[in-house]
Parts: C-alpha cells; sequence; structure tokens
C-alpha cells in the first residue's frame, strides 16, 4: 500500500506539516503560549508515531526510535504544563486516527478489493501439462500484463493454460492442474488480500509446484517471503519467488532486466517442469 509513488505524493505534505509544527513549537514556548506548545508538539509527536505504523512492518527498529521521540516529547510537555501534555496526546491520537483512516482503511479498502472474473482459457494442446494462474488484478494493470505475458508463453511451450483473478468465485479444487502460478502486488510489505483468501480457502496444494509473482513499485522482499511462507505451510511446492518492479530497476534474470522479457523467458524454462 505505501509504495514509493504515495510516498512520494504524501511526503511534501508531511514535510510541510513538520515544519510548520518545528517552527511553530520554539515559538509558543517562549510566548508561553501552552495550547500552541501542545498543538505543535502533539503534531510532531503524530506524525512519527504515524510514520512508525506506517513503516512497522519494514523497519521495526526505526519505528522503535520514532515512538521512543514521541514519548520523550510528551513528556516534555508534561514537564511545562499538564494541559499542554494533554493538547499534545489528544492531537497526536486524532493525527494517527485521520492516518489509518485515510491509507489503512480508505486506500487499502480499494487497493484489496475483489475482482471477480470467470476463468478464461488460453488454450494450448496441453502435451506438457494444465497450468492454472490466479493473480490479483491492479489498477496499473501490471500484474495483469505479467500474468498475460506469461500464459502466451506457456501456451506457445504445449502448456493448457487457465487464467483467472483471486476472489470468493475463484475455484479451489486444483486437482486438475500440474502447475500453479501466483500473482500478488505487494501493499505496504503484504500480499493483496484476496491471493491470501484464496490460498487459505484451498489448504492444501498436494506439494504441486507453484511459480510466485510479486509485483510493486520496490521494497517487495517481504511480500514475497509472506506468500512463500504462506503457500509452501499449504503444502505447494514453490519453485521460484519472482519480483518484478515498475518503479525501481529490475535485478537481472535470464539475462534481462525488462520485467515481461523476465516473466517470458521465466515462462520458457517452466515448459521443463513436467519433462524432467
Amino acid at each position: 500500500m505505501y509504495s514509493p509513488k504515495h510516498w512520494g505524493i504524501a511526503f511534501p505534505y508531511i514535510f510541510a506539516t513538520f515544519l510548520a509544527a518545528a517552527v511553530g513549537l520554539p515559538l509558543a514556548w517562549n510566548t508561553g503560549n501552552v495550547f500552541g506548545v501542545g498543538l505543535c508538539g502533539g503534531l510532531i509527536a503524530g506524525l512519527m508515531i504515524s510514520i512508525a505504523w506506517a513503516l512497522r512492518r519494514y523497519t521495526p527498529g526505526v519505528c522503535a526510535v520514532l515512538l521512543v521521540c514521541a514519548v520523550a516529547l510528551l513528556l516534555v510537555l508534561w514537564e511545562m504544563a499538564f494541559r499542554a501534555c494533554i493538547t499534545g496526546a489528544v492531537t497526536a491520537a486524532m493525527l494517527l486516527i485521520a492516518w489509518i483512516c485515510i491509507y489503512d482503511i480508505g486506500y487499502s479498502r480499494r487497493m484489496h478489493a475483489e475482482t471477480v472474473s470467470p476463468v478464461a482459457n488460453f488454450g494450448g494442446d496441453g502435451s506438457v501439462g494444465r497450468a492454472f494462474i490466479v493473480y490479483h488484478a491492479t489498477r496499473g494493470g501490471f500484474q495483469s500484463a505479467l500474468q498475460t505475458a506469461l500464459a502466451e508463453v506457456l501456451v506457445s511451450r504445449g502448456w493448457s493454460v487457465d487464467i483467472t483473478t483471486a476472489s470468493r468465485e475463484t475455484p479451489k479444487d486444483l486437482s486438475g492442474y500440474d502447475l500453479l502460478v501466483i500473482g500478488s502486488p505487494s501493499y505496504n510489505w503484504i500480499p493483496a488480500r484476496p491471493i491470501v483468501s484464496f490460498v487459505r480457502r484451498v489448504r492444501n496444494f498436494g506439494g504441486k509446484p507453484v511459480l510466485i509473482v510479486v509485483s510493486g513499485g520496490g521494497y517487495t522482499e517481504r511480500t514475497a517471503c509472506v506468500l512463500r511462507r504462506r503457500v509452501e505451510r499449504a503444502h505447494g511446492t514453490v519453485l521460484d519467488t519472482m519480483e518484478l518492479w515498475t518503479r525501481h530497476p529490475n535485478v537481472e534474470r535470464y539475462g534481462t532486466t525488462d520485467p515481461i522479457e523476465i516473466i517470458r523467458r521465466a515462462g520458457s524454462a517452466l515448459s521443463l517442469v513436467n519433462r524432467d
């Protein structure tokens, strides 16, 4: 959810608020304006707590430092005046609530919303085997482009490919497939909820080979690890966990850094799965 793009949008507002509060705090302190001290201190503490909340899954050490600094600031307000501390604590709490409502509830609800689609068959003679691709659709269409490219290559290599988006309507009986592909964008360093729900509903992959494709602007390592663990706990045999990015340069794989070409060459390699 907190992708580099969205941090880029939010940063000017965060910086402006922090700068205004940092300038206003000593001014209010020098004039003895207790309410002003509490308000400015609360804004600074609230920003620290909110950023710590956003980064809690990615950099817990930094989060701990931010929380300690926020608490220390509120204690300084306590030393000045009880009313300043109460004003600061209330301001910080309101800022955190607003942050959670805007990002974690409002934005997250839209990004994690299920997309129901019928199972589409890409064709293929099935001489190598049958593959089932399940992915979460993103607004930018990056996951869709990746999975479409993969399906086309698999079909050209002799696979029969079915593809659909993850939802409550997605079939969970996978007994007729020889290869599973699970694609998920990374939102706030976690997999998309419809993908997690799909893995949970299947419960047992029966040792079938699974290719995991995680997409994002960057910083997808934690999402890839979380999804891999979930698939392995559901008795899936993970062939590979691919992380493909839209904003950061991709790590070279199969002799290329282009994400679409990487997934195509990975599909060519998958043609050997049932021949080994």
